[in-house]
């Protein structure tokens, strides 16, 4: 199939304001976003390996299941407080921050079976 640059010029649109406020929102943000994502799909892991439904984490969080669902999106800037409540609520150390002097990422599991972390390194 012969690409045909004229069709593709009559048919393509120009992004909308919107669109280009949302990409510029992710250029500017994509080093939290992408440990948004990274954090998320840790939490996805861990729900799956210990059998917890989205429901079941909103109920021990005791929030809305549309806050689970926002915060399992990748798209949510977690603060510490919610950190630790979803730790505490799946048993597991999310997060490890080590010295600038120890180049050897150190997991801190509360059970280290149940371990999904992500290592934080200072600059």
């Amino acid at each position: 199939m012969k690409f045909n640059v004229e069709k593709l010029k009559a048919i393509a649109k120009p992004a909308s304001p919107e669109a280009m406020a949302a990409l510029e929102f992710d250029i500017e943000n994509s080093d939290w976003i992408l440990e948004s994502i990274s954090i998320a799909m840790n939490i996805r892991s861990l729900l799956k390996d210990k059998g917890i439904s989205q429901t079941q984490l909103a109920e021990k969080l005791n929030v809305s299941k549309g806050q689970v669902s926002k915060l399992l999106s990748g798209r949510e800037n977690f603060s510490l407080k919610t950190i630790s409540r979803l730790e505490k609520a799946l048993d597991t150390k999310l997060i490890s921050v080590i010295s600038p002097n120890d180049k050897r990422p150190k997991p801190y599991p509360i059970e280290e079976e149940n371990s999904a972390s992500l290592f934080v390194a200072e600059p």
